[in-house]
């Protein structure tokens, strides 16, 4: 299954965001077009909490859903 025909099973408003990487801004473009809220974060610019040393996926991607729900990955970043 697609990314792109998961997220369109969940309920809507939807907004998505994921650190800037290897896959280019693509995915961000496809979401975009259907209608999906797309944050893409560059991670040298997201504030991370004092203290917060360990790197881990499940860490990233609650801190990003955090600042998307606060809208605070807007500080760099892309489409």
């Amino acid at each position: 299954m697609s990314v792109r025909a998961w997220l369109a099973g969940l309920p809507a408003p939807l907004a998505v965001a994921y650190e800037a990487g290897p896959t280019g801004f693509g995915l961000a473009r496809s979401l975009a077009a259907d209608g999906i809220r797309c944050v893409v974060a560059a991670p040298s610019k997201l504030q991370r909490p004092s203290g917060d040393r360990v790197k881990t996926d499940a860490r990233d991607a609650v801190h990003l859903a955090r600042l998307l729900r606060l809208d605070e990955s807007r500080r760099g970043v892309g489409p």
